[in-house]
């Protein structure tokens, strides 16, 4: 599982126009966080949730920054935003693996 993974905002990205050159290419580019709340306790799996989801009126994480969840135990984000998803959900878990993606336009 990693920890405090670092991401560069200007990786793969053009320093002229700062668009993505694979973009270009016609993929866009994404994070995946999986993320394992197994051996948490209740309310600590309440709290990852509205960390992520946002309680009532209170927006998430995933609607503030753009982010989506594919599934339970696995978001998908824009790649800029990966330190801030990392800083906030390893104060509930270390259990979390990320990977970066291309999609298809």
């Amino acid at each position: 599982m990693r920890k405090n993974h670092e991401y560069s905002n200007q990786v793969g990205k053009s320093l002229i126009t700062n668009n993505s050159f694979s973009e270009k290419l016609g993929l866009i580019p994404k994070t995946q966080i999986s993320y394992e709340l197994k051996n948490l306790e209740k309310k600590e799996k309440i709290r990852f949730h509205y960390l992520l989801q946002g309680k009532k009126e209170t927006p998430g994480l995933l609607q503030k920054e753009g982010g989506k969840l594919i599934k339970p135990g696995l978001i998908e984000i824009p790649p800029e935003k990966t330190k801030i998803f990392l800083k906030k959900m390893n104060k509930i878990t270390d259990k979390i693996k990320v990977k970066n993606i291309l999609e298809i336009k």
